[in-house]
């Protein structure tokens, strides 16, 4: 998408004129672009800038002055390969084969006594009650 800092009309024309096939964002009371650095006040002059913000909301990267002729093939450039998906989930506390389990991939909690395996849960705390650093590995 872009922000402008132009009204509604103007973003529309504009907008219609390039082309554009992604939403012109107006910005005129500047909110935006003072938030992501591109205008200093609400009465200042925003710069030409841009952010590459990831499917989570983090700021991935910024190009704090750009080309707009050949800021879209550096942007392009610049992109990395998407993250591979997520493994299948597994319902925490199951798994198949658990005699087969190593006994540090067979956990117990001290807290609340729930037992999982690190290959269906591998977070630091117990799935079941959430306590932190309770975890137990339990003998073979």
């Amino acid at each position: 998408m872009g922000v402008s800092t132009d009204d509604q009309a103007t973003n529309a024309e504009f907008a219609k004129q390039q082309g554009f096939e992604f939403p012109l964002i107006c910005d005129d009371l500047r909110s935006v672009s003072m938030a992501y650095g591109a205008a200093k006040s609400a009465n200042a002059t925003a710069s030409r800038m841009a952010v590459l913000i990831d499917r989570d909301g983090n700021v991935e990267k910024v190009w704090s002055s750009v080309d707009a002729r050949k800021f879209p093939d550096e942007a392009l450039a610049s992109l990395k390969e998407p993250p591979p998906p997520p493994p299948p989930y597994v319902k925490p506390g199951l798994t198949a084969n658990a005699d087969r389990l190593k006994p540090e991939q067979r956990l117990q909690c001290s807290s609340c006594g729930f037992k999982w395996s690190t290959l269906a849960y591998d977070k630091p705390k117990c799935p079941k009650c959430l306590a932190e650093n309770t975890a137990t590995a339990i003998a073979a």
